[in-house]
């Protein structure tokens, strides 16, 4: 099922050309998606070990487990020119989560995990936007999925307002998810109806 009206509402809070800060890969009204740094990992891979951040993805890892994570997420940039960026408050510089592309098989997916005391405030919806627009308008890419567990219906309710539809069931990781699309003909559809 399409939500046009939807993506367009979130499309048109967007800048067309975001400008960028010196640290910026993307800038939304109230964010800042940046390419994480090494720097970076002390603080981001506290959400890999947080147990309610993970509820629907796992659960809580080691450590060292999320080191790899974190790894894994900065080899993905350097091969591939894009990724996991870490997500700041433009306000205060404060980073409050994960959002953006990454690979998954021969899909494209988009992932994002949060602070809980972020969680309610659209910054998932706003980020998931912005890097939906990178991968379809920049980088051209086909399409982008997204896959939740189907117990979260939150992040299942995210995918619906950034403009992705429901189009399977899979099992993934043991347990059952719900897996949406979007494409480039639908994106640039609702992007010519702004």
């Amino acid at each position: 099922m399409r939500r046009p009206q939807r993506l367009l509402r979130l499309m048109a809070t967007l800048p067309p050309n975001s400008s960028r800060t010196r640290n910026a890969f993307l800038e939304t009204g109230r964010l800042h998606l940046e390419r994480p740094t090494e720097g970076d990992g002390a603080t981001l891979t506290g959400l890999w070990r947080n147990e309610q951040v993970q509820a629907f993805l796992g659960g809580a890892v080691s450590e060292r487990v999320a080191g790899e994570r974190f790894a894994e997420i900065l080899a993905h940039w350097h091969e591939h020119g894009y990724g996991m960026c870490v997500v700041r408050r433009k306000s205060s510089g404060e980073p409050v989560g994960l959002c953006g592309l990454s690979h998954l098989g021969e899909e494209v997916e988009v992932a994002y995990k949060f602070w809980p005391r972020c969680w309610g405030s659209g910054y998932a919806t706003e980020a998931a936007t912005s890097c939906l627009g990178y991968g379809l308008r920049v980088l051209h890419l086909e399409r982008i999925v997204g896959i939740m567990q189907e117990a979260n219906a939150g992040s299942q309710r995210v995918l619906e307002k950034i403009g992705m539809s429901y189009e399977r069931g899979v099992v993934m990781w043991g347990s059952p998810q719900r897996m949406y699309a979007v494409d480039r003909y639908e994106w640039k559809e609702a992007e010519a109806s702004r």
